[in-house]
């Protein structure tokens, strides 16, 4: 698969697994965004007051903006580039293989667990 672009307005949620694409882009309000076992080029999560829950290994260069009280969940993320940024919500990496991580959060706790490469948080 080439592309997967998805969308959803109000509380929808999204859930995608056991897929490979190039590039992968997910934007959601108040919906959650379940990704497991999903291997991209590019990964580009956003949403405005939802979950972001990484079932499994997440694979790619990764960008997940979580805004307002959102919370971003992680078991394991591999990629060259990971990029989380939370507002007021919690940011949970139980493992992260990188060469560079860059982890922000505004206002909530940021728990990481194993790290691998070079992480910045602010």
């Amino acid at each position: 698969m080439k592309d997967l672009n998805i969308k959803s307005s109000g509380s929808g949620c999204v859930k995608v697994q056991n897929i490979e694409c190039d590039n992968c882009r997910i934007e959601t309000e108040q919906g959650t965004s379940i990704l497991q076992s999903v291997k991209s080029q590019k990964l580009h999560i956003q949403t405005k007051g939802g979950k972001v829950i990484c079932l499994g290994t997440v694979y790619g260069n990764t960008d997940i903006h979580a805004s307002d009280k959102s919370t971003v969940t992680v078991d394991k993320l591999q990629g060259s580039s990971v990029n989380v940024s939370t507002e007021d919500g919690l940011l949970k990496a139980k493992c992260l293989y990188t060469e560079s991580s860059f982890l922000s959060s505004a206002a909530g706790d940021i728990t990481l667990g194993s790290v691998h490469g070079k992480v910045t948080e602010a």
